[in-house]
């Protein structure tokens, strides 16, 4: 019977007050660290993806920033900060942008659920450590 199982939040215990054995600690980890490794690798093919998007974005800017209406960003007469910029780039060419931007969502989502998948390593090696303790194991068998 397994103690934990993937979840939408990422790997989370069936019932809490279940004690692990040194065996479902050891398991735990290796699937963390499993999960680490995808998790690694999705956040690289996401910050991939957010310049690729960020690049299409560029490319269609450049033929509205030689537009005669296009906004100059400054503190002069006449001149206006950059979200003001970036907000009129947006209503211009909104594809690119949000494709840009939904980018930066998922990059950064895939950072996030990485940080969170290294805290719950960092936790199951103290659970692990606590069940060899509690069982007078080590990770060879029996003392």
């Amino acid at each position: 019977m397994t103690t934990f199982e993937k979840r939408d939040g990422g790997f989370q215990f069936l019932d809490e007050g279940d004690v692990l054995t040194p065996p479902e600690t050891d398991q735990f980890l290796r699937l963390l660290n499993n999960e680490l490794a995808a998790a690694g690798l999705a956040y690289r093919e996401a910050r991939r993806v957010e310049l690729d998007r960020f690049k299409d974005y560029s490319d269609a800017r450049k033929p509205h920033e030689l537009h005669p209406d296009c906004p100059e960003v400054g503190r002069g007469a006449g001149q206006v900060t950059a979200k003001a910029e970036e907000a009129w780039f947006e209503r211009r060419i909104p594809d690119p942008y949000w494709a840009w931007k939904n980018a930066v969502l998922e990059r950064q989502n895939a950072g996030a659920y990485m940080s969170q998948v290294g805290k719950q390593v960092e936790i199951m090696r103290s659970l692990n450590k606590n069940a060899t303790d509690h069982f007078g194991t080590y990770r060879g068998g029996p003392r």
